[in-house]
Parts: structure tokens; C-alpha cells; sequence
């Protein structure tokens, strides 16, 4: 019989036909003590809501509040929406890498809450968050400009949820590896690349892992190039 069980510090997820989950969960309780099961809800900060047609919805509505409204903590800062969560162009003065932002001492415990909520359901603002994570120990005004811009967007995008379908038999799924880089639009020599892994079929798909990296190349080159000297 097929299982898979997700484990996570203390969290438990079982994935298996249901009326077998009794059965799994006495035999575990025989070695690890337990609380009573419960039917999938919320895990790691994030709903699990069943969807018509075969889908799931990871909603992470509840702990993205809890990021604008770490941010709203600070002294003077109140979220307005932005539909981006990067900055325009030309709104980041140069001059202003320089000066230390106003969110300095507090930068660390925000992007770590940040990074949380990019990484159990929003791809959509890993990028943003890398930038700012960059950052922490020379955080300038920019930066305070750059938090704006995120958190702004996370509060206009509050509802917004990773929707997974799979209706296909397993034997007709298959994982997918999409993969992307970009170089020409950033100003400062940094190149992005990122990836996501997809459970695909017919009728089916859900994407399950992600993640995204800033690179300097002008600065790896720059080293390359002086080794070989």
C-alpha cells in the first residue's frame, strides 16, 4: 500500500487512503508518542483547503499578516499596497547605499519572517526577499525602501494562494524542472536564477519544491580573472 508521510520537527502529514490510517497511526505510536490525529487543516503556517476538481489550496493568508503587521511594529511604518514587489526603476538613489536605514537594527528578525512566507507557499517574492536577506549586515535606506516595496505588495496580495491539482493515477505522473535566468535587466551586475519542480500528468500539476539565487557575475568574474594571474 503506498504512503508518504511528511515530517517536520513535530508537524505530521500521512498521505494515504484513509482507511488505512488508523492502522498506520497505532503502529507509530508503539515507538513515538503522539498527539491524536486530526484531518489536514493547517501546517507550518499554512492553510490546507480542498478544492473542486481534484486541487489543493496552500493558503498562507493568516502568517502574511503576521509579516505586515510585524512590520507596521516599527516606529512610523505603515504598509501601502503595491501590486510589485520590486522597486521602479530610479527610486533607489545611489547616494542612499550609503546611509544606514531606519530598519537596521530590526532587519534581521523581518526577513527572517519574510523568508518564511516566501518559502512554504509564495515563489512570487523569493527575489525580493534574497535582495533584502543580502543586506542584513549593511542595511541602508534603500533597503528601507526595498521592505517597503515587499511588505506592501505581500498586503495587497494577502489572499493570494499556491493551488495544486492532481488528478491523475500516480503511474501517469511524472516531475518536471523548469528553469530560468536573467542578467539584462539588473542594473548592478547581479544575475537571478531560480527553478521549480513540478508533479505533472494529463491532468495534473503541482508545484512542490522552489527557489531562486542572486549571483554577482562581475564579481565572480573579477576573482576568476585574478586567480589566473
Amino acid at each position: 500500500m503506498s504512503l508518504a508521510l511528511s515530517v517536520y520537527v513535530d508537524d505530521l502529514t500521512l498521505s494515504r487512503p484513509k482507511k488505512n490510517h488508523s492502522q498506520f497511526w497505532s503502529t507509530l505510536r508503539k515507538h513515538v508518542q503522539l498527539e491524536d490525529p486530526a484531518e489536514l487543516s493547517k501546517v507550518l503556517g499554512r492553510n490546507h483547503v480542498p478544492q473542486d476538481q481534484g486541487g489543493l489550496a496552500l493558503h498562507s493568508a493568516d502568517f502574511a499578516k503576521q509579516c505586515v503587521e510585524l512590520y507596521e511594529q516599527f516606529p512610523g511604518k505603515k504598509v501601502k499596497h503595491f501590486r510589485t514587489p520590486h522597486c521602479d526603476s530610479g527610486t533607489l538613489v545611489e547616494t542612499d547605499d550609503e546611509c544606514v536605514g531606519q530598519l537596521s537594527a530590526s532587519s534581521a528578525r523581518l526577513v527572517m519572517k519574510l523568508m518564511w512566507l516566501g518559502r512554504i507557499s509564495r515563489p512570487d517574492i523569493l527575489v525580493a526577499i534574497n535582495t533584502l536577506a543580502r543586506h542584513i549586515t549593511k542595511w541602508s535606506a534603500n533597503d528601507d525602501k526595498r521592505a517597503a516595496r515587499l511588505v506592501g505588495y505581500i498586503a495587497a496580495t494577502i489572499d493570494h494562494a499556491h493551488i495544486m491539482r492532481i488528478n491523475d493515477p500516480p503511474a501517469e505522473l511524472w516531475l518536471s524542472l523548469y528553469v530560468d535566468s536573467d542578467f539584462g535587466s539588473s542594473p548592478d551586475m547581479k544575475s537571478t536564477s531560480g527553478f521549480i519542480i513540478a508533479l505533472q500528468g494529463p491532468d495534473s500539476f503541482a508545484v512542490i519544491l522552489w527557489d531562486q539565487k542572486l549571483r554577482e557575475r562581475y564579481q565572480d568574474r573579477q576573482r576568476r580573472l585574478n586567480l589566473s594571474l
